[in-house]
């Protein structure tokens, strides 16, 4: 095998891996629900499979002739090529009859990559003679994988998947193996006969998998969500993939981010109809007198935005948002889709943390309705080090409104932070100066308050005790109030969460009174 050729192969070979490795993480984390360890799992399941193949190479290319190296490596990006396309389909068929048992995704990865580890040292070794020239030849094919290596990570990771969902970079990338295995054969010392042979049955591959790929990946967000409930949920109604990340709305309302429940679309608190717990947003009204100025760090279903874009008293709404797919969603949802031509409102793609540090501007209210505690990258948005930056950012009198979906060590580090704080249900309201919730306020609030020119209270109801009405005593067995004090108190043994410890995605159990569970599909 010539040197050009194998540094070409090489480089199909690093961009199919680290594109796959992508694709899996992707899927392996919206399977677990984006659990902080999905990442390194999936991560020593894939380099350990990378490191069985490359000394699996070794053993082989030890015991057999020179001559048969070529039909060997040819084989061998077949058969690793076929295996890496067929790990999603695996993980579905996994979620859906063995109990959502994720240890068998993570022997498919492992058995894709040790056959796609395999493929640099053959390479290397059909193409470079034992000779004095050894060093050079190695180095040019290793330097064509680490490029094609970086391709896959900027190609894939970057651009591709703005472009394009999941099922078509699978295609795409079993394409570009097919690609690999036919600069094999068009280099080849073969008659014209064998190499047009060889063409047709890897362009008949080619014709085959483009019509098997849509079945074989059809719904596949779907099956790794529900599992073996995926009979009785059915198919997520629609599914926005971005570079970013994955939200899919299902056929009952709920919104999924990275396999996360996020939210429902609703802006109605009355008795019956919230069902959301929007009642939450309304309360802004109740423990801040006037928030002219409010930021919201995360989108969501955008039903939080919607309700303070029309509060009152609300001058500008400032929403940063890092997944564009909630936009997306947000624009095909009439109860929401308003909020995204509200000359109030400004919405801005970025990350929240970086956001906040980059501006010097101060605001009446911050509104943090985010991630569950325990999953990936939380930390980010619940670490002493971001509340202080938060705090930073709000005006002498100014609120932070935050979902600790129902983590003490998230309720004990707003309250190591702020001087001042509240817990109402899974939010804390956190402050510079003492928290009072006024029901007469927020009574003359929402009689006020219209949402898509309909009074947020209707005719009937305005006369009844809106407080009482809307604001139960207990929530899921339990007080719905609590003092800072109390918290404190409740709290006190436990560790504050930082940037460094990570405690809130790595100790995930330590919640008031339990975690977080899994609503209404």
């Amino acid at each position: 095998m010539r040197l050009l050729p194998a540094i070409m192969v090489a480089a199909f070979s690093g961009y199919i891996a680290i594109s796959y490795e992508i694709i899996w993480l992707r899927t392996f984390s919206f399977a677990m629900e984006s659990k902080a360890d999905s990442f390194g799992l999936l991560l020593g399941a894939y380099l350990g499979g990378l490191a069985i193949g490359a000394h699996g190479a070794g053993l082989i290319c030890r015991s057999i002739a020179k001559t048969r190296v070529l039909m060997l490596l040819v084989g061998l990006l077949l058969a690793a090529n076929t295996a890496a396309f067929l790990v999603v389909p695996g993980m579905m068929a996994c979620a859906e009859f063995c109990q959502n048992e994720r240890n068998m995704d993570l022997v498919l990865v492992a058995v894709a990559t040790a056959l796609l580890g395999m493929a640099l040292p053959v390479t290397a070794h059909a193409a470079v003679a034992p000779d004095k020239g050894a060093g050079r030849g190695i180095s040019f094919i290793y330097c064509g994988n680490i490029l094609g290596s970086v391709s896959g990570g900027l190609i894939t990771g970057f651009w591709l998947f703005d472009v394009l969902n999941l099922t078509q970079n699978a295609f795409l990338l079993t394409l570009s193996g097919l690609v690999a295995t036919s600069l094999i054969v068009l280099t080849a010392q073969l008659s014209l006969t064998r190499r047009i042979q060889g063409l047709c049955g890897l362009a008949a591959l080619a014709v085959l998998l483009a019509i098997a790929t849509p079945e074989l990946y059809a719904h596949a967000y779907s099956h790794l969500h529900y599992g073996n409930d995926y009979q009785r949920w059915g198919p997520l109604r629609s599914v926005i993939e971005s570079k970013s990340g994955v939200v899919a709305l299902s056929r009952h309302g709920a919104i999924y981010s990275g396999g996360g429940y996020e939210g429902k679309f609703n802006v109605d608190p009355m008795p019956g109809k919230d069902r959301n717990r929007i009642t939450r947003a309304f309360l802004t009204a109740a423990f801040h007198p006037d928030p002219k100025d409010i930021l919201f760090i995360g989108l969501g279903s955008g039903s939080w935005a919607q309700v303070l874009a029309h509060h009152p008293d609300a001058a500008r709404i400032t929403i940063v948002e890092i997944n564009p797919g909630f936009v997306r969603l947000a624009a095909k949802q009439p109860v929401v889709a308003g909020l995204l031509e509200n000359s109030k409102v400004e919405i801005i793609i970025d990350d929240g943390r970086r956001f906040l540090r980059r501006t010097d501007r101060r605001f009446d209210l911050i509104v943090q309705n985010t991630i569950v505690f325990w999953r990936a990258h939380a930390t980010n948005l619940l670490s002493r080090e971001f509340l202080a930056l938060t705090r930073s950012r709000l005006r002498p009198d100014g609120r932070l409104f935050i979902n600790t979906t129902r983590s003490a060590l998230a309720q004990k580090t707003v309250g190591a932070v702020f001087p001042h704080s509240m817990r109402y249900e899974n939010m804390v309201i956190a402050g510079n100066g003492p928290i009072v919730i006024d029901r007469a306020r927020w009574r003359g609030k929402l009689l006020q308050w219209r949402i898509n020119g309909k009074a947020v209270v209707p005719e009937h109801l305005r006369g009844v005790d809106l407080f009482n009405l809307l604001i139960k005593p207990t929530w899921r067995e339990e007080p719905r109030w609590e003092t800072g004090a109390r918290m404190a108190a409740r709290t006190r043994d436990l560790p504050v969460i930082t940037d460094d410890n990570m405690v809130t995605e790595f100790r995930p159990k330590v919640a008031f009174p339990a975690t977080e569970t899994k609503p209404s599909r």
